[in-house]
């Protein structure tokens, strides 16, 4: 067994109608390029142009998508920028942790930058001589008066500008340690995530510029629909203000009018404003005010309302306590509150689930199954509700006109005439009369109606 779970494209391309007849509208495939030690995660990429050969090749990966748009599907891919794979180490610390180093305080500066390997022959003879990488280059070369460009934020939206001066700018890497306090708005920019992936110093308009042309190959070459940003919230957001119009401005040339950027967010709620849309930090809650008028990723995954959501499930049904055998990053980070390193075990190879005699279900790719069909009906129905992938959707949060305290309404839908509207009241002791102004014609007559009461007296009642 190995870290490794298998798959190409070949294989993704083949299973596509049962992909399509769930009701999927798209596949989001994790990153695809090389990475350093084949690490299994394809997180640590040595090339952001070199296909790891394992997937297959060029041409599979565009049939996979001609495939995929024969059948009304998007191709999403998995794009990593914030860091590559771990070809370097700090000064002093090849095998120990690197304390976190900014400008140069107390006599010391920012950490040299050193080779792991040793063997000359194995670097990339590059413009900037012998190089662990073929396109991005260090540069040990201090230099006094570089600052650090951009606006930076913290977990808690708090921004932060650079007052002090003295760097490596001349590197297209970061020489500042370790990732450890995710909270110190400077560190989560620029520290190593993990102390073994190196940090590429993309608030720079020259690292900006290869990652744009790299990332828009990828787009021209194999008509991609849309990037999944890996780590956003370590990669300073002047980046994103370059990068994210370069994207679907280059993508709308090409005829692709709705290019989809979406993150990953493991952070808190106030990180996360400010960087979908036009981006807001904490002092700008309430009010029409932006940080710029640049959109910059549409929108994100945000792991900790799914931690609110199974946090809840562990504690209030002791079932969900043994932890879960996880196949996937993102599921781990969702579910898992338990070590993850004895939750990263293959699905396959576990077979003493309670209640089951063997693992295998007998349901995998059967169209006919119980659970592919409930499924299939559920995306239906979003569907029918909400549009197709890709369209735009109305969401409204908005409060009883005259306001109540502890009720909050959603309002959801495409059109007038297919509306979800939520009512939510916090208050479990009286009955309260609630008033929604609502977007829908005059006439319109509800399909279903679906009442949750908890507490002993209390009723709903819509006239």
């Amino acid at each position: 067994m190995t870290f490794r779970h298998g798959g190409d494209f070949v294989g993704l391309m083949n299973k596509l109608p049962y992909i399509k007849g769930l009701g999927c509208q798209a596949v989001w495939i994790s990153p695809i390029f090389q990475n350093g030690f084949n690490f299994y995660h394809q997180y640590a990429q040595i090339d952001f142009t070199l296909l790891d050969q394992r997937m297959g090749t060029l041409q599979e990966l565009r049939n996979l998508v001609t495939a995929a748009h024969d059948l009304g599907m998007y191709v999403i891919v998995d794009v990593v920028m914030n860091h590559m794979a771990n070809e370097f180490f700090f000064e002093g610390h090849e095998y120990t942790q690197a304390p976190f180093r900014f400008h140069e305080e107390q006599g010391l500066r920012e950490y040299l930058l050193q080779v792991r390997k040793k063997d000359a022959t194995l670097l990339h003879d590059t413009p900037a001589g012998k190089q662990p990488y073929q396109d991005f280059y260090y540069d040990n070369t201090w230099v006094p008066s570089a600052k650090y460009n951009g606006t930076l934020y913290g977990q808690y939206g708090e921004w932060v500008t650079d007052a002090g001066s003295g760097t490596y700018d001349l590197s297209d890497f970061h020489h500042n340690g370790d990732l450890v306090d995710y909270f110190d708005p400077w560190e989560i920019n620029f520290g190593k995530i993990y102390g073994t992936m190196d940090d590429l110093r993309l608030e720079h308009w020259r690292v900006q510029e290869k990652y744009i042309a790299m990332t828009k190959a990828l787009i021209e070459s194999c008509d991609v629909d849309g990037y999944r940003v890996d780590t956003p919230m370590q990669v300073p957001l002047n980046f994103f203000k370059a990068w994210a119009p370069a994207m679907r401005d280059h993508a709308a040339s090409l005829g692709k009018e709705r290019f989809g950027i979406f993150g990953e967010f493991y952070v808190t709620p106030s990180r996360y404003a400010t960087m979908t849309g036009r981006g807001r930090d904490n002092t700008m809650y309430g009010q029409d005010v932006y940080i710029d008028g640049i959109a910059t990723l549409k929108g994100g995954i945000v792991y900790p309302y799914y931690w609110y959501i199974f946090t809840a499930m562990v504690y209030k049904d002791s079932q969900y306590a043994d932890g879960l055998v996880l196949a996937y990053r993102e599921e781990n980070k969702m579910i898992d509150i338990f070590d993850p390193t004895t939750n990263r075990q293959l699905a396959y190879a576990e077979y003493d689930w309670k209640g089951r005699d063997e693992n295998v279900s007998g349901d995998n790719f059967d169209m006919t199954s119980e659970t592919y069909r409930y499924i299939a009906r559920l995306n239906a129905l979003r569907r029918w509700y909400f549009g197709d992938f890709g369209r735009a959707e109305c969401d409204a949060v908005s409060a009883p006109n005259p306001q109540i305290p502890g009720i909050l309404v959603f309002e959801r839908g495409c059109t007038s005439l297919t509306k979800v509207l939520v009512i939510a009241s916090f208050e479990t002791v009286q009955n309260k009369t609630v008033r929604v102004p609502v977007s829908w014609v005059p006439g319109l007559r509800a399909l279903a109606r679906t009442f949750q009461v908890k507490g002993e007296g209390l009723s709903v009642k819509i006239w």
